[in-house]
């Protein structure tokens, strides 16, 4: 979870991108070098900084897959992904802390649901084998951060709607 929520906190950053261009553009992306134009097209500052986090956790895609071959063997996909999400989500309630404020709760609550969404499409996506390394693990991630982002966006607005009636 600590690469993903070094990503979140460059999301945070990002106060001028443009996500729905990301978004929208996303589908045409097939290289690195397709990514980071799209990024630098919606403004986006720490280009090379999510490039790099994508690429580590590749890395350590890559790391679980060689050294958790039994991971593979015993359990079959539907398991796998229980399994990693139950460890998603204890790492995200390790994350949380007890809010009093029912809006700010709630908000709380749905910020962590969208990291743990994020993580599981990338976990998942190597625990169930769909991505190939290199570009595509690297796609998939800017993919996932744009599903985040779109997740984020809505908590965000509910949290608004709540304080605001």
């Amino acid at each position: 979870m600590i690469i993903e929520t070094k990503i979140k906190d460059l999301l945070n950053q990002e106060k001028g991108a443009n996500f729905s261009m990301i978004q929208a553009g996303l589908e045409k992306v097939k290289t690195i070098d397709d990514l980071k134009l799209l990024y630098k097209n919606a403004n986006v500052k720490n280009i090379d900084q999510f490039i790099a986090l994508y690429q580590e956790q590749e890395s350590n895609a890559n790391f679980f897959i060689k050294n958790n071959s039994e991971f593979y063997s015993k359990y079959s996909k539907e398991e796998r992904h229980m399994l990693v999400t139950e460890e998603i989500d204890a790492q995200l309630n390790q994350l949380g802390t007890v809010l009093k404020a029912d809006c700010q709760t709630k908000f709380a609550t749905a910020s962590r649901r969208c990291m743990r969404n994020y993580a599981m499409s990338m976990t998942v996506a190597v625990v169930g084998g769909a991505i190939s390394f290199g570009a595509g693990a690297v796609l998939a991630g800017a993919a996932a951060t744009a599903v985040m982002i779109a997740c984020n966006a809505d908590a965000e607005a509910d949290y608004h709607t709540c304080m605001h009636g």
